[in-house]
């Protein structure tokens, strides 16, 4: 992962950028909402963070408070998982719709829409979760979405489930990713099939604008300063190109 100085760095040489400074008065007049999804470990929070402090616009993260159950989750799956992802549905329904109130434009780092169709998910198809389990936790889903809007557009970040984004998640350190074994190079893979099924789905598609950055093409692990940099990058030219800048 970059350094905090890198950072830093990536944001003043992108700040003074014309797209940049187009981008931050068309954000400021107009509201827009832009979700930032992909896979473990491939830079969503280092990406929104960029663009936030670029283009003056608020982050929404993840989460304000540690999921209590994530521990207990890594520890044991099948009795764990129905009650954690409840909690992270509820907790980005509350996040979306806060996003939704501030009537500001917003970037999200990682929505609702991940948690359901990729994370739930694939605790169903891992068998930790029961079919009664996901029965109730589709009915819930159903409910909140009807008062939530999709993001005017999701920008995904596609990385390989290679050994690169195991070696992000390492760096990062991360207690409640280091501490589970299941973050393996195959449930990488497997999560990656289902970002796809979903980032291709007809729904998705019809609510809101889908524009993707291949980040293996600048993928370097010996210089991650230098990746995030150009998705960045690649991130302001889409955001311009859509808005008019």
């Amino acid at each position: 992962m970059p350094s905090g100085e890198e950072i830093d760095s990536i944001i003043r040489n992108l700040y003074s950028d014309e797209k940049a400074h187009k981008l931050r008065r068309e954000f400021s007049e107009r509201k827009h909402t832009i979700g930032i999804a992909g896979n473990i470990g491939v830079g969503k929070s280092t990406l929104a963070e960029i663009l936030s402090r670029t283009i003056e616009c608020p982050v929404y993260k993840e989460l304000d408070e540690p999921n209590p159950y994530l521990e207990d989750f890594y520890k044991n799956p099948k009795k764990w998982a129905y009650r954690s992802q409840m909690f992270f549905l509820e907790e980005k329904a509350r996040k979306m719709k806060q996003v939704q109130e501030s009537g500001k434009s917003a970037i999200i780092d990682r929505t609702i829409y991940e948690d359901i169709y990729i994370f739930a998910r694939a605790q169903l198809e891992l068998g930790n979760m029961t079919r009664e389990e996901w029965k109730l936790y589709e009915e819930r889903k159903d409910e909140l979405l009807k008062s939530i809007e999709y993001p005017e557009m999701i920008i995904y970040l596609r990385g390989n489930a290679q050994p690169t984004l195991l070696e992000r998640i390492n760096m990062r350190n991360r207690p409640e990713e280091i501490k589970g074994t299941s973050l393996d190079q195959e449930y990488l893979y497997f999560l990656g099939g289902l970002y796809e099924v979903w980032i291709h789905s007809e729904e998705l598609k019809r609510n809101t604008k889908v524009r993707i950055i291949e980040t293996d093409n600048f993928r370097q692990i010996a210089e991650p300063a230098f990746t995030i940099s150009q998705v960045a990058e690649r991130a302001l030219e889409i955001l311009c190109s859509d808005f008019n800048c």
